[in-house]
């Protein structure tokens, strides 16, 4: 390479003359047409009965808009009232298999009595010995 710099030491700028060629861009461009062209065959005998114009019914149907809130907070309330009602209140689960709900404090004060029927009783240590 024999280039001539200028007075401050630079080279000339210049075009690059080994880029792409026409006649590579113009191959390349066809390549694309002709695989876009095959992958539509491709398509349409794969899936022959799809290849269809419908249009869609009018009028569009129409779907109802989202509920919103009124009042949050007496929502909530709501919940809670209705929440705590339920946890402190007695009352039928399901009278067709005699099954009933009790207040929460009063089945831990018999859980705490009677105890649960199966569940192990003493120390949990004394039965797996000293380990250490």
């Amino acid at each position: 390479m024999s280039e001539r710099a200028d007075h401050r030491g630079l080279v000339p700028a210049h075009h690059e003359t080994s880029d792409v060629t026409l006649r590579l861009a113009t191959g390349l461009l066809a390549l694309a047409g002709i695989l876009l062209l095959l992958l539509l065959g491709l398509a349409w005998l794969m899936f022959p009965r799809e290849v269809k114009d419908q249009r869609f019914a009018q009028p569009f149907p129409e779907w109802p808009g989202p509920r919103l809130q009124v009042d949050p907070a007496a929502d909530m309330k709501q919940f809670h009232t209705e929440e705590m009602r339920r946890l402190n209140i007695a009352g039928w689960r399901d009278r067709t298999a005699n099954t009933v709900h009790i207040p929460i404090d009063q089945a831990m004060r018999a859980v705490a009595a009677e105890g649960i029927p199966g569940w192990p009783t003493g120390d949990p240590m004394a039965s797996q010995g000293d380990r250490r």
